[in-house]
């Protein structure tokens, strides 16, 4: 196993809650943008970066600009991550908005909503911990955690670090 989060418990193992838990890459997005993302209305979403990633992705609300009445440093949605690639005519309809240079189409899959919760917003990627109560379906929470090629386990010492281990 690899240590992923820094932080090491000194506490004795009988006193480390142990537990699995879904680690997902996060996506940020601006507004209104990340709303039409979480309510399954922008299919595509463009960046002028290609990625290699496939699978599950959180949809993240950026903090900034706030737009009257969406939600801003909130993980929104999940979604399925299945293609990219670079942009075409054709995709400007499912992206809501026109071809651009260098432009990526991130083609979104399966859509999963979920109970938003708090996260911060950094560029690029990052990993974030998603609770099994904020997907709501214990069935589908673990289909996820397959999807993700997740071999996370989460460990609580004392309720307070987080070691993210895979």
């Amino acid at each position: 196993m690899n240590n992923r989060t820094v932080g090491m418990p000194d506490v004795e193992p009988d006193q480390i809650d142990v537990r699995p838990c879904l680690v997902l890459p996060v996506l940020s997005l601006k507004q209104p943008c990340a709303s039409l993302v979480a309510e399954n209305k922008k299919r595509i979403e463009t960046r002028i970066w290609a990625t290699d990633y496939r699978g599950p992705l959180l949809i993240a609300a950026s903090a900034s600009p706030r737009v009257a009445d969406l939600p801003t440093g909130k993980a929104l949605s999940i979604e399925n991550l299945i293609d990219c690639r670079p942009m075409r005519r054709e995709d400007e309809g499912r992206a809501r908005c026109e071809i651009y240079p260098r432009a990526q189409s991130w083609i979104l899959g399966e859509h999963w909503p979920i109970v938003p919760f708090p996260v911060k917003g950094r560029q690029g990627f990052y990993n974030v911990a998603v609770a099994r109560s904020a997907v709501g379906d214990d069935d589908l929470y673990d289909h996820l955690a397959v999807l993700s090629h997740d071999g996370y386990v989460a460990m609580k010492a004392h309720g307070k670090r987080w070691i993210i281990w895979s």
